[in-house]
């Protein structure tokens, strides 16, 4: 099968798939490399495979979950549902399988488990599924768990098909533990093919580690079929699941749990020893015995364990361990020793300068070509591992260390061992063997004193050992810990000055030279920390250029999507729309060629457009005007006169227009108008001294209304209900008493909610009401010119009449021709033509209600149609055609038995290269213009389920499928593929801005907090999520939202945001307090913590001067004016200039604020861009 080139890691089989270790598989040895470090730990790596012989499993469940999210398009949806055919094929009759899609959810396809030949629907149910959305792995994996049964004679298998990439919900430490622990409970084996555009193996690898499961590669050069083989092969497998895994004989050890056993490829166990190296071999197993479970059968499992020899091959072991103990072992990516060999590849062929290795992007090998516990050495034995010592300093250390040794060394008879000639104690020192101290055989034996002589001897060579063993691990220590050095020589030093029965000199020499070895480590402190500091500020400089360059790419992508947006409107000829893109794109970069050309050509071609459209309305308006003049040739019999009601009926149609004077689109109920019935009654208000409240009874029980008080908005304003009252009124209506009262108090009425509500008149302006107003006097003139007047311009009537239509009833009489002739507007304008202008009459007042024509056969004359729409031929002669290349819509032809969706996919299955974006673009404009939104549906489900994804389709798709009603998951989905394209955090918050705007406001806060977790010191989550938690309700959200915010620092063009937040907080804290005051507690312990400041600085002057405050942060980054948030944390809230922003007293101030400070030197520059400050001074605070 032909597919594209893929991202891939060389190339990848199946992850220790049969692996051969160097053994046979009936083999009870367990071998274990070891690695002796300096700090005299012994680190080792224990393969254990079982060599019992067990059957093969004879019941299974099978899950297989086919990732369905928008990244799993065109080659990879091929390979993954093939793979699953494949792997469903391959299983056993008796089997029981259940197929399922997973993005944003886990979705059956199957009906429950069945067998493996009954699984065709549910394999044309995920054809049809159209790949949208993000995986939410978490979500999935626990919905999954749910589907098994609970038999213990039944092996169970979840089998994931995708990219493992969770970016629906990045999985935190804890969730994985969670997920580790419920798969192990269930005694669930997870495997996976890890196929996609970009895939996180370290997590698929960690999962099947800990299950016992096996991961599968995918590569350019495997096919589904291949791959979904290896994984149904690996099935056949036993899983031996351990219930008596006590492996503390060990010593520390990772996986903490260790993890099921399988047969076909050994699990890795890695560790070291809690003794000091001379005891660590004695301190190992020899044996271990654990005990497991088959199918619900306990089996017993013994090795023997074939220790090698340290060798420095395995000093990547040091780093391996501390990198699991983190999280105990959890995401260790050790899958058999096939796995552990790439790592050990890796680690000791990388930089040791460096901290981190990217374990994801291991490459995964054969087992057969890899074997790791073999006794070949692949690095040399004097490798070196860790920090040179300088030369002076060595021999400072040696020189001390010969001194010591310059006496025969002597140990107790009791501890000390015999050693042969030779063997080395510390890194250069040698020592020769010398006969224990005691009693030559035959010697009589000395008195008190010599006893006496003899112990003070021994006491002193025991000190010089010390001593001598202390400066060793002191130079050892000194390379990677200079301050742990020194604490120990000092500890050193203390002890020899209290050491009892030391002769002075030999004191006296031991003290001078541990104060030389503590001066040698001084030294290299001070260079060690010189040195740390350069790599700390390399680091941060690095780090800051990263910063510059991600700031630059993220802006070259925005201009490109500008200027995409602007090519495509442009090609689909909607250049408003395209303006508006130019327009954008120059706010991002005004001064670029693409900039200015976007705009030059934007503003010719939309003037050029509408010039255009301009030519061809005053075309076509001539030929009407002309079609018009022909028109009016036709002759009309003129025997029936118009007919005219009387004088009554115009009255009545005039009485009865007087409701129309104003329309009110506000729609009211029974008990608002009897509200507005009221206040235009009369009144009665009496009040001295009286609390608005009992004013406002008063009015209640008079006129029979409710009036309500709005006490929240009066509490923004600071006026209460119990505000005294001094008015008396009579006479007045309520509506005018009502205004007196309240305009002393600052506040107004409004009708709503059948109520009279008293509130602020900012809340009154918010609540508009539309009403209409006949204006019609207002805008039309008053003709003053008599219908009789100029006699011969009315005599003209029938011949300039004609004109009517077009030209404004050509000169019919000025008075009523003239009128008469606003032909399109007066409906019968084209009666000038009648030679009625004489008579003062026309279309002025020409309404169609009121007058009447003779008979209803007169009233269909060709004069009527003055206005109307021309017939098509003339229509068609202004039309001209000037796109030569115009897009075209796609009509397809459903052929019998076939769906559109079907004839879609066949056509988007074609070579891309055929398929034209712009008529693809044409077809959905037209379907839409049909308001065929199934259609505009089907076709971009179809285009992206073969692979033709464009970026503006997840968009469109979600458009067509709201107006389309479709399910609200559906809708979620599509949004949500912009998340799975991408891993740009402004991506993110536009999808959960987008998410919010249509209703899913509980995924648009989940993703405000991925984004937030991943870049804590960006603001905007935080801001976006403040917005939608109060407009939800959230109160955890909510809460989450104030902490956060209060925590960062704000420019001033911001502290709204800040306000809002610390309005919020107050309310929050007042409910909880009321509600649950050990939570309000709580809440008010991480807003006092959030508003704490580590370091603030302010600087401060006067006169007529600029002055701008830059910042050194101790990370090296520098917060200014030019960059005013830094990735330290720092912000510069406010740049301000002479009489701009200054306080009452006339003080200028500009400030710096750090949330979190970091150990170091903050280093502030003051700087005078222009103009003269009071007696040259600032004050900095």
């Amino acid at each position: 099968m032909s597919k594209p080139v893929r991202t891939a890691l060389g190339v990848m089989l199946f992850v220790a798939l049969a692996a051969n270790i160097g053994r046979s598989a009936e083999s009870p040895n367990a071998n274990m490399m070891t690695y002796d470090a300096a700090d005299g730990q012994r680190y080792f790596a224990l393969s254990l495979q079982p060599g019992v012989a067990v059957a093969k499993p004879q019941q299974r469940e099978v899950v297989i979950m086919v990732d369905t999210s928008a990244s799993q398009t065109g080659a990879y949806r091929r390979d993954a549902i093939e793979s699953a055919e494949t792997i469903i094929g391959d299983l056993q009759p008796n089997d029981r399988v259940l197929l399922a899609a997973i993005d944003l959810k886990l979705v059956k396809l199957s009906n429950g488990f069945t067998a493996p030949q009954q699984q065709q629907p549910a394999f044309q149910a995920l054809a049809a599924r159209t790949p949208l959305g993000a995986t939410n792995m978490v979500a999935g994996l626990e919905s999954a768990l749910s589907l098994f049964g609970d038999d213990a004679q039944t092996t169970r298998h979840l089998i994931y098909l995708g990219d493992g990439i969770s970016q629906a919900d990045l999985p935190s430490a804890t969730q994985f533990a969670r997920l580790v622990e419920l798969l192990s409970a269930h005694r669930v084996t997870f495997s996976s093919y890890a196929i996609g555009p970009q895939r996180d193996v370290r997590m698929l690898v960690a999962l099947a580690n800990h299950t016992g499961g096996q991961v599968f590669l995918d590569s350019a050069s495997v096919t589904g079929q291949q791959a979904g083989q290896a994984i149904a092969d690996s099935l056949d497998s036993n899983i031996i699941w351990l219930i008596n895994a006590d492996a503390s004989a060990l010593g520390e050890h990772y996986p903490k749990t260790l993890p099921p056993l399988r047969q076909d490829r050994d699990s890795i166990v890695i560790g070291v020893t809690a003794q000091p190296l001379a005891g660590a071999a004695s301190s190992l197993p020899t044996a271990l015995t654990l005990t497991g479970e088959v199918a619900g059968k306990s089996i017993e499992l013994t090795w023997t364990i074939k220790q090698a020899e340290s060798s420095a091959n395995y000093a990547f072991l040091t780093e391996l361990v501390e990198n699991a103990r983190i999280d105990d072992g959890l995401s260790l990516p050790t899958l058999g020793s096939a796995a552990l060999a790439e790592i050990r590849s890796l680690l000791n062929g990388k930089d040791l300068s460096s901290n981190t290795v990217n374990l994801t992007e291991t490459v995964m090998v054969q087992a057969d070509d890899l074997d790791l516990f073999s006794d070949e050495e692949i690095l040399p034995d004097d490798t070196a591992i860790g920090e040179p010592i300088e030369a002076g300093e060595v021999e400072a250390f040696e020189s001390d260390a010969a001194a010591v040794e310059s006496d025969p060394v002597v140990g107790s008879a009791v501890d000390a061992a015999p050693l042969s000639d030779g063997t080395i104690l510390g890194e250069g020192i040698i020592l020769n063997e010398s006969p224990a101290f005691g009693s030559v055989v035959g010697e009589a034996a000395s008195g008190l004193l010599e006893e006496a002589v003899e112990s003070r001897k021994l006491n002193t060579e025991f000190i010089k050992n010390e001593v001598t063993r202390g400066l060793t691990q002191a130079r050892n220590t000194l390379r990677s810990d200079p301050n742990l050095a020194i604490v120990e020589l000092k500890s050193l030093l203390e002890s020899v000055k209290q050491a009892p029965d030391l002769d002075a000199d030999v004191r006296g020499q031991l003290i001078d030279r541990l104060k030389s070895a503590v001066q040698a480590a001084q030294t290299r402190k001070v260079a060690k920390d010189h040195a740390d500091q350069l790599a700390r500020e390399n680091q941060a400089q690095a780090l800051e250029r990263q910063h510059l360059i991600d700031t630059a790419k993220r802006k070259a992508d925005l201009i490109a999507t500008y200027i995409e947006q602007f090519n495509s409107r442009m090609d689909e000829r909607r250049f408003d729309l395209a303006v508006e893109a130019a327009e954008e794109l120059r706010e991002v970069d005004p001064y670029s060629v693409a900039t200015v050309s976007a705009m030059t050509k934007a503003s010719l071609t939309t003037n050029y457009a509408k010039l255009m459209r301009l030519r061809d309305r005053r075309n076509q308006a001539f030929l009407d005007a002309m079609y018009s003049v022909e028109e009016s040739y036709v002759p009309f019999n003129d025997n029936e006169p118009l007919v005219y009601p009387d004088a009554q009926t115009w009255e009545n149609l005039s009485n009865n227009r007087k409701k129309y004077a104003q329309v009110d689109f506000a729609t009211t109920n029974k008990a608002e108008e009897k509200i507005m019935q009221e206040l235009d009654r009369p009144t009665e208000i009496e009040a001295f001294d009286e609390a608005l409240s009992e004013v406002i009874n008063n009015l209640e029980n008079q006129h029979g209304i409710q009036i309500k008080v709005n006490q929240t908005r009066l509490d923004e304003i600071g006026v209460t209900s119990d505000q005294t009252v001094n008015i008396q009124l009579s006479g007045i209506s309520l509506r005018s008493a009502l205004k007196l009262m309240l305009q002393d108090l600052g506040l107004t009425y409004v009708v709503e909610d059948e109520v009279l509500q008293i509130t602020t008149p900012d809340d009154a302006n918010a609540k508009t009401v539309t009403k209409v107003y006949p204006v019609a006097d207002l805008v039309l003139p008053i003709q003053s010119m008599g219908g009789g007047g100029m006699g011969m311009m009315g005599g003209m009537g029938g011949m300039m009449g004609g004109m009517g239509g077009g030209m404004m009833g050509g000169m019919g009489g000025m008075g009523g021709g003239m009128m008469g002739g606003m032909g399109g507007m007066g409906g019968m304008g084209g009666m000038g033509g009648m030679g009625m202008g004489g008579m003062g009459m026309g279309g002025f007042f020409d309404v169609a209600e009121t007058v009447a024509i003779g008979s209803a056969k007169s009233a269909k004359q060709p004069a009527v149609k003055a206005a109307a729409k021309p017939v098509a031929p003339a229509a068609k002669a202004a039309v001209v055609k000037t796109a030569a290349h115009a897009p075209r819509a796609i009509n397809l032809k459903v052929a019998a038995g076939q769906t559109a969706a079907d004839a879609w996919d066949k056509y988007f299955s074609q070579a891309p290269e055929k398929i034209v974006e712009a008529d693809v673009r044409e077809t959905l404009r037209d379907r839409m213009n049909d308001r065929n939104a199934d259609e505009v549906s089907t076709i971009l489900q179809s285009a992206i389920r073969q692979g033709y994804v464009r970026p503006w389709m997840y968009e469109a798709l979600a458009r067509a499928m709201q107006v389309q009603e479709a399910p609200a998951e559906e809708i979620e989905r599509a949004i949500m593929s912009a998340v799975d394209l991408t891993g740009s955090p402004e991506e993110v918050l536009m999808t959960a801005v987008f998410l919010s705007r249509n209703g899913f406001d509980a995924r648009a806060l989940s993703l405000y907090r991925e984004v937030a977790d991943a870049f804590p010191g960006r603001p905007e989550p935080f801001a976006r999520a403040l917005e939608l938690a109060e407009r939800t309700g959230d109160a955890e959200a909510l809460k989450w939202a104030i902490s956060n915010i209060l925590s960062q620092s704000w420019p001033t063009e911001q502290q709204g945001i800040r306000d809002k937040a610390i309005t919020l907080a107050k309310a929050t804290l007042s409910e909880l307090q009321k509600s649950n005051p050990g939570e309000a507690s709580e809440f008010q312990h991480e807003v006092m913590a959030a508003l704490a400041r580590d370091c603030e600085i302010e600087v401060s002057w006067t006169g007529s001067a600029d002055i701008d405050l830059m910042v050194e942060e101790p990370s090296g980054s520098v917060c200014s004016l030019q960059n005013p948030r830094t990735i330290s944390g720092g912000v510069l809230l406010e740049d301000v200039a002479s009489d701009v922003n200054a306080t009452k007293n006339g003080w200028l101030k500009e400030k710096y604020s750090c949330t979190q400070g970091y150990n170091g030197e903050y280093r502030v520059l003051v700087r005078r861009i222009w103009g003269d400050v009071t007696e040259g001074k600032v004050t900095v605070d």
